[in-house]
């Protein structure tokens, strides 16, 4: 929970690469301790997802959303910001995918 505390800050403060690695450091963390899924893990997916499509790292953003999908169905902006990689990456037949 930290490390998405402390990677929300880093978005809203700009610093991309920074607010990437704290999420990654929260799904390391959060795998170490035996999650694999969830709500937490799905939400550090989809935010590093967010610094990822800012950083113009769309593809590794699309594979995050995925990720953070099967984690949590219900969280709404990790299917946002996966069609939004997805249209990046000229996809659109995936950009829908994750809007059904």
């Amino acid at each position: 929970e930290a490390c998405k505390l402390e990677g929300n800050a880093k978005l809203i403060a700009g610093e991309d690469r920074a607010a990437s690695d704290c999420y990654e450091q929260g799904i390391q963390a959060a795998i170490c301790e035996g999650l694999s899924g969830g709500r937490l893990l799905s939400q550090l997916r989809s935010g590093k997802a967010q610094a990822l499509l800012r950083l113009g790292d769309a593809e590794a953003a699309f594979k995050c959303c995925a990720e953070a999908v099967a984690n949590d169905p219900l969280n709404g902006k990790a299917y946002w910001r996966g069609a939004t990689a997805a249209m990046k990456l000229d996809r659109p037949k995936k950009a829908a995918e994750f809007c059904r």
